[in-house]
């Protein structure tokens, strides 16, 4: 019996007899792709048997047209696996991270309703869209946090007219340099990014994903009275339909396409908002033995602090663990998280040509006649609906499957259903009538209802 999730290609030419042999032999989650040269392999996986159907990825070399068309399939094999391995990974991520980010969205929404509610903010307008920012043909410096911002900065003037963007960990890196920021951009959705903020005041310019901690938003600058300096962009993270819903109704900022890291993001944002030349400095996608990022930033001054006779700036550990590896001709190391974020930074210069920006993907769709806050009522009521229905209180579950659709960013997290898109384009969903799911959405009902209710307090 074959390996568990696995495809097979077969090259032609192909018999009934030949396929039936090998069919016989695969296990129940397993399949038989017949493949000639030139076909779309990753279409035809993907048309076929959808998302996260397969892991693994195998050749069957008994026919000639393999050796005829090696280099072909020998691609084909590696761009599948390397399909799997970005779907297993995205996954991942959203069993860990989906509900955070479900959560941290709704409450964002509420900034621009609660921005008059904040005291030091009482007479501030709300937060911008930042597909409002334009910079036009201004040179933009992209700052990250790695180890190479120190030799960047050692001798660095600013130019006229320059702008600069930073990832919120290198903040305090510029700033021990007497280097102010026009954008600071965060991504990161859990606390751990708060300690960027310590000790840098609140007056900063920052572009924050809806995702991102909604604690974030603290640190922005007050701007004056008719523009605030805390800039909003939305980055969809899965197939939802509340995204669609509001961006119908025109509540949804500029969106970005899903990155993953905040440096390959702070570069496609100043592809954005300026025509002009383009420089980085920070961004490594390295890191070495007693260096993750440059100094002055909390990693940094974490690892100096706790540095004694008995304990190293060195930390092995970290820097030789599973998938790492060296950079040759460099002393400098790497892993396979790091590698992806650097093809997609090669990728994002590769597009980059001369004068000519990026377009943001801006919200067009004109602002509903509804208010926000009736928008948000709606919204809440959709999850208050759907837990009447499963705590017994409303015994009518006619609109159980139509809310549950309506509500997928309950379940989108849930193994069964992360990065799972149906052929309607949204995610797939166990059915109502499946208990185990039905608890488990039962249970995430008091997270974003109490989230709700938060944004419209």
């Amino acid at each position: 019996m074959s390996p568990s999730k696995t495809i097979y290609l077969l090259p032609p030419p192909f018999s009934d007899k030949q396929t039936e042999a090998l069919l016989s032999h695969l296990s129940a989650d397993s399949a038989l792709l017949k493949l000639s040269p030139g076909d779309d392999v990753s279409g035809l996986v993907q048309q076929n048997w959808g998302e996260r159907a397969f892991a693994h990825v195998e050749i069957i070399k008994i026919n000639a047209a393999y050796k005829e068309h090696k280099a072909y399939y020998d691609a084909a094999a590696e761009s599948l696996q390397t399909m799997f391995a970005r779907e297993w990974a995205n996954a991942l991520t959203l069993i860990n991270l989906g509900r955070r980010y479900a959560l941290n969205f709704i409450k964002n929404l509420g900034l621009g309703l609660r921005w008059s509610a904040l005291p030091r903010w009482s007479s501030l307008s709300r937060p911008q869209d930042l597909g409002s920012l334009s910079w036009g043909d201004a040179t933009v410096l992209v700052c990250g946090a790695g180890p190479s911002l120190d030799v960047f900065l050692k001798d660095f003037k600013r130019q006229a007219n320059e702008k600069i963007i930073c990832v919120d960990t290198a903040i305090g890196a510029l700033q021990a340099r007497g280097i102010q920021p026009d954008l600071v951009l965060a991504l990161e959705c859990q606390h751990w990014n708060l300690r960027d903020f310590v000790g840098v005041g609140k007056d900063l310019p920052i572009a924050m994903d809806m995702s991102a901690l909604p604690q974030t938003a603290e640190f922005a600058g007050g701007g004056d009275e008719e523009r605030s300096s805390l800039y909003l962009f939305f980055t969809p993270w899965t197939r939802l339909r509340i995204f669609d819903r509001l961006g119908e109704a025109g509540f949804l900022p500029v969106a970005f396409p899903p990155m993953g890291s905040v440096g390959v993001c702070a570069l496609y944002a100043a592809q954005c908002l300026s025509t002009g030349p383009i420089r980085t400095a920070g961004l490594d996608f390295a890191y070495s033995l007693d260096a993750y990022h440059a100094k002055g930033t909390p990693g940094s001054k974490d690892l100096y602090r706790k540095t004694t006779r008995l304990k190293s700036l060195y930390n092995a550990a970290a820097a030789y663990r599973p998938g790492s590896e060296a950079i040759k001709g460099s002393q400098s190391r790497t892993d396979p998280g790091m590698r992806a974020y650097r093809n997609l930074f090669q990728e994002l210069t590769r597009r980059r040509r001369g004068a000519e920006g990026f377009d943001m993907i801006t919200n067009n769709n004109p602002a509903s006649s509804a208010s926000p806050r009736e928008i948000f009522i709606i919204e809440s009521n959709r999850v208050k609906k759907l837990k009447n229905i499963l705590t017994g209180e409303n015994p009518d579950t006619s609109q159980l499957d139509t809310l549950l659709d309506e509500c997928d960013y309950l379940y989108a997290h849930f193994p069964e259903c992360a990065a799972r898109i149906g052929p309607d384009g949204f995610i797939l969903r166990p059915p109502a009538s499946d208990l185990s799911f039905l608890n488990r959405v039962r249970a995430e009902l008091e997270f974003f209802d109490k989230a709700w209710g938060q944004v419209l307090a």
